[in-house]
């Protein structure tokens, strides 16, 4: 019985790995010709896919790989594989916000770049994003949901911040808590 939650277990393990772990390795042994190529290639289809979504960004916009659009032709090939990696994210992650009813990307940021981030999971390479979108009420369960279920990447939301409308704040106000305020002492 042991062996079989044993076997049952790695494959299930195996599972993940296979996945979530979007291994792009095989583009370090491409040209850099054919690797800038491909990069801008796909810059270029997420901007057509915001586009035909009429989601908008901001000119000249490169979902975060500002810096990679002028170097990534002479990267070291392990860091064009981590930009490919983060790039085959964010390409999902900007189809699942184009099918969301978002209205414009305001920013989309990569602290620690080229860095994994690390965690307790070992079956998924694991890169953080900041998202400032914008996007009418009724659309954000429906972004959050399709994110956090995606079958092909493990998207983890660790925080969200909402931002209403000035309307919205002034309709809500009367209803915040006032601050107790302490007696002094004398």
């Amino acid at each position: 019985n042991a062996e079989s939650l044993k076997s049952g277990f790695n494959t299930y393990y195996e599972s993940l790995i296979k996945n979530y772990n979007h291994d792009r390795s095989e583009v370090a042994k491409m040209r850099s010709e054919d690797v800038q190529d491909k990069f801008l290639e796909s810059l270029e289809l997420l901007r057509n896919v915001c586009n035909s979504a009429n989601v908008v960004l901001a000119d000249e916009f490169n979902f975060s790989f500002n810096d990679e659009v002028s170097r990534i032709f002479q990267m070291e090939p392990r860091d064009k594989v981590k930009v490919m990696e983060q790039l085959a994210a964010v390409e999902n992650l900007v189809k699942i916000i184009a099918s969301s009813g978002v209205s414009s990307v305001e920013s989309l940021v990569r602290p620690n770049i080229l860095s994994e981030t690390v965690v307790k999971e070992a079956y998924a390479k694991v890169y953080t994003f900041t998202l400032v979108l914008k996007l009418e009420p009724e659309s954000f369960g429906s972004l959050l949901n399709k994110i956090t279920n995606d079958k092909q990447f493990y998207y983890r939301v660790n925080s969200v911040r909402l931002v209403t409308d000035a309307q919205v704040d002034k309709d809500l106000a009367p209803l915040l808590l006032q601050k107790v305020q302490e007696p002094e002492l004398e």
